[in-house]
């Protein structure tokens, strides 16, 4: 099966699709060495269907696996899922299918169409189980999917092979490149939970046989290969647990039954190695390169006024200000408030299809185009139309940078991890990026088999003290906004409660944003930076033997909690940094002993 070339931006170099790209064949590159059958054909052990009904069968002349076999053509039959009992996470997956003629009530107008689905998980008595899809939907010919007059007038719409379904879409999400609603490798980038269509379209008519290929890199990658050609890519796929986005890194392959007559044979996979399959990892190389602040030229503070207000208390203070911040879906949310780091009510909290270069706002009374460095415009102000003009500022602490005074211990200062340590003191596995330590991520599947990742925590512990430490968040326009999913980690001194780290540029600042004491105390003020820029937290914290802890807490200057008092039975602490996932940096760590 020839591959055919086509060009992407990969987060992460991988071997095999390397050999895509150079336009090797899959044979050539792997030929079948390695894979081993799902599907001995004359049995369906080592399968369960998660309806329990007959809709699946050996059709043992095909040597194949038969989906509603010996039923009466417009007959009403039930859907099903044919799945295996083992759950995979780093594999090739390839097998044929064929469509045969039958189709069944209620579906007996509709283009034909099944799915194969992987990443299944949770509950297998579920009709169809959370998990990922690769859409077999019937495209007579060489239809692309593109073509209107193909689609015109045909009720229902139906889809076809290479198309992406999130089965349960508020607890499955990936990421994909598109343009418009078809998938694009140079297109925008979405993250979420809605269907994608697949722009080729190579199925061969009913009656042929159709060769599919899934590639599965845990939760990093996963290729769609229709006949040779790949006809969609997704990235970073997530699953909910509680209420946090988590990387979903393996599940169960499944078969749909869905209600028309088909034939799936050769069903092999190879399980790759996992370090084999992503280049790096025995070399603690898993934490992405951050993002490039060149490429986000408007995400930032503005600062302005308000141009000969009429009313309200702008009359006696103009002063206004914006924070733009690029969010899911290709959008941007701009914040448009009185005072910056003040927890002042916003004018406008909006977010709006942008692009890096121009955001453009013309709804809710405002009227703006944030291009450049310098923009004017008018919003409604107390009921009057009033003219602004904003001017973007640079971020920076008061505190960056500061310098270790005589007599502080040093805990890092860019050259090595001597002070810290992993759980049961094993050797930190984090990555050294020019002067900062980067978090590499046990949560990752990859990282986690390689032994690397995890919190990290020093091996001193440290009385009463002064401290120091500047840190700085990614960008992760895909993740989740103000919730858990972007800039994550945590700063404690063992055993107090955590002081939380959190992208939450533009939020409201709540409980359990950057600030808090995590879901115990919110912050007094939203002093939380924007993304790429390195900002500062200093500590100072007092333990006067009574079984309390007194901290004051300062992000980039400003007073988060103030002298607060909380229950600490320890006479020494221990510096802990956690890793939650997101590859925070952090640099220029010390602190000074009272």
């Amino acid at each position: 099966m020839k591959i055919k070339k086509i060009a992407w931006k990969q987060k992460h170099r991988i071997t095999f699709m390397t050999l895509v790209v150079m336009g090797l064949s899959a044979h050539s590159a792997f030929a079948e060495d390695g894979f081993v059958p799902l599907f001995d054909g004359e049995t369906l052990n080592g399968w369960v269907t998660t309806r329990s009904t007959d809709s699946f069968s050996v059709n043992k002349e095909e040597k194949a696996i038969q989906v509603y076999a010996g039923k009466e053509h417009g007959s009403e039959q039930l859907p099903d899922c044919l799945v295996t009992k083992k759950q995979f996470s780093h594999y090739i997956l390839r097998l044929e299918y064929k469509w045969l003629e039958n189709q069944f009530s209620p579906r007996i107008d509709w283009d034909r169409d099944a799915g194969v689905l992987f990443h299944a998980h949770g509950s297998l008595k579920k009709l169809w189980p959370y998990s990922i899809e690769m859409q077999l939907g019937e495209t007579p010919g060489t239809v692309t999917g593109a073509s209107k007059d193909y689609w015109k007038g045909r009720k229902p719409r139906r889809f076809h092979t290479g198309d992406l379904f999130l089965i349960q879409k508020d607890l499955v999400q990936a990421q994909y490149k598109r343009n418009g609603i078809w998938w694009d490798p140079n297109g925008e980038l979405y993250t979420g939970g809605k269907p994608g269509w697949a722009r080729l379209g190579t199925e061969k008519p009913k009656g042929e046989w159709n060769e599919v290929e899934i590639r599965v890199l845990g939760d990093k990658k996963a290729t769609f290969i229709l006949n040779g050609e790949v006809v969609f890519e997704i990235m970073y796929m997530q699953k909910m647990e509680g209420e946090e986005l988590v990387p979903l890194t393996k599940g169960h392959i499944g078969l749909q039954a869905e209600w028309a007559e088909l034939l799936y044979r050769n069903i092999r996979i190879k399980e790759l190695d996992i370090v084999d399959a992503e280049e790096g990892a025995s070399q603690g190389a898993q934490a992405p390169e951050y993002e490039n602040p060149a490429d986000y030229p408007l995400m930032a503070d503005w600062q302005g006024q308000w141009i000969d207000p009429k009313k309200g208390h702008e009359k006696a203070h103009p002063q206004m200000a914006a924070q733009l911040l690029p969010v899911r879906g290709g959008k941007y949310r701009v914040v448009i408030l009185p005072e910056l780091y003040n927890r002042a009510e916003p004018y406008l909290n909006i977010e709006v299809p942008a692009t890096h270069e121009r955001v453009e706002i013309k709804q809710n009374g405002f009227e703006v185009v944030f291009e450049g460095s310098k923009v004017s415009g008018q919003g409604k102000l107390h009921g009057d139309l009033t003219r602004f003009e904003l001017e973007k500022v640079p971020f920076q602490s008061p505190t960056l940078g500061m310098k270790p005074p005589k007599g502080a211990t040093v805990l890092f200062d860019g050259t090595n991890f001597d002070a810290w340590q992993h759980d049961g003191g094993k050797a930190v596995t984090w990555k050294q990026v020019d002067d900062a330590m980067q978090v590499v991520t046990q949560l990752d599947a990859a990282n986690k088999k390689a032994g690397l990742g995890g919190n990290i925590e020093t091996k001193q512990k440290f009385g009463s003290m002064r401290f120091h430490m500047e840190f700085r968040y990614p960008v992760e326009a895909d993740k989740s906004g103000s919730a858990a999913g972007r800039g994550n980690s945590g700063l404690r001194f063992l055993p107090t409660h955590e002081i939380q780290i959190l992208n939450s540029y533009t939020t409201p600042n709540y409980w359990h944003e950057c600030g808090s004491i995590y879901k115990r105390v919110p912050a007094k003020v939203d002093a939380a930076g924007p993304p790429l820029a390195w900002q500062t937290y200093d500590v100072e914290i007092e333990l006067p033997g009574n079984g309390t802890a007194v901290m004051t807490v300062q992000l980039n200057g400003r007073i988060l909690h103030n002298k607060m008092v909380m229950n600490c039975n320890a006479n020494e602490l221990s510096i802990w940094l956690q890793d939650h996932n997101n590859p925070l940096q952090f640099r220029n760590i010390w602190l000074v002993e009272k």
